[in-house]
């Protein structure tokens, strides 16, 4: 059996700043600072019960909590409660082979930047927004063996007060403001493979694919269907060589299939596809006891491609980094 008692406070403070329409500060004007405090809290039990050789059960509860102590010069917001139950069972086909699954309900709170954030007046607040509340459900087949494990997941979720976006032209502003929303619903239906492939100690290849359908629950007809920013496809795959002394390297690649971001006129609108790839080179110095030093360089988006995760907010091209890693 496992008990937990779980304690997250997160403070954020901020100061405003008038400017000019040069954009020179304002001389004089000083504004208050705001402070914005959240207190997540969850007390849970988890406990696994071997029920034959090769069947175990894990059953598994929680209370979650969530206060705002501090909301800047927003309106005070009751606190959120909830919780959480999950069940599972892993069972050992052979030597090799296993199958799991697992079924349970969990909920999500918003964060201080969903409940407060305005960007810049980008963002127009909600003060309704509520939790959100998953029940989920996953199936998965699995091998093992020292050198190959491989899984594949069937994996559902359904939504209750998802939280997404709309556009909203506020009276008197020409360009419409974001504001966060609860949905009526949501359901994403999918798949994952995962793979590792170890043929020598210092030689590892991983990879990972998962294919998702998520789609909103319409509350009419003319309602549209796309979640914000969730990717159909999402894939990584690795190579990793790493000697115990010497020149070591990885090379990996990600993939971002189609997604769909909200334009102005609350119509989604398809992000394109993307794939990155990045690189690292290290030279490891070992020294006694297991000490080692290992100068590298790392170059992340090595073709300098385009990846826009959200409409209007692409993010960064090529970048590089070297450094020094020791262990002592």
């Amino acid at each position: 059996a496992k008990l937990s008692i779980k304690a997250l406070t997160t403070t954020h403070r901020q100061r405003g700043r008038g400017r000019e329409p040069t954009g020179q500060p304002l001389a004089g004007q000083v504004f208050p600072e705001l402070t914005y405090r959240q207190v997540v809290l969850s007390a849970g039990a988890e406990y696994e019960v071997p029920a034959t050789q090769r069947l175990r059960v894990t059953l598994g509860t929680s209370i979650d909590a969530m206060v705002a102590p501090r909301t800047g010069d927003k309106p005070a917001i009751d606190p959120f409660t909830d919780y959480s139950a999950t069940v599972g069972a892993s069972y050992r086909l052979d030597g090799a082979w296993h199958v799991r699954a697992n079924a349970g309900r969990k909920s999500r709170f918003p964060t201080l930047r969903e409940l407060f954030g305005e960007a810049l007046n980008r963002f127009l607040l909600n003060p309704e927004l509520r939790p959100e509340t998953s029940l989920l459900a996953e199936v998965a087949l699995g091998f093992e063996r020292p050198r190959l494990q491989v899984e594949i997941v069937s994996f559902a979720a359904r939504t209750s007060n998802t939280i997404d976006q709309q556009s909203v032209l506020v009276p008197g502003e020409t360009r419409p403001r974001r504001q966060r929303i609860n949905l009526r619903g949501s359901r994403v239906l999918g798949v994952q493979l995962a793979a590792t492939l170890a043929p020598r100690p210092d030689l590892s290849v991983t990879g990972h694919l998962t294919l998702s359908h998520a789609r909103r629950l319409p509350e009419a007809p003319t309602d549209p269907t796309y979640l914000s920013e969730k990717p159909e496809a999402l894939g990584r795959a690795a190579l990793s060589y790493r000697p115990v002394a010497g020149v070591n390297g990885l090379v990996d690649a990600t993939y971002t299939g189609r997604a769909y971001s909200l334009d102005d006129n609350n119509a989604f609108v398809a992000l394109p596809t993307s794939l990155a790839l990045n690189a690292r080179v290290g030279y490891r110095l070992p020294f006694p006891a297991g000490r080692w030093l290992e100068p590298y360089v790392r170059v992340d988006n090595v073709t300098d491609a385009v990846i826009v995760p959200q409409l209007g907010l692409p993010e960064a091209g090529r970048m590089a980094q070297g450094g020094v890693k020791a262990s002592f």
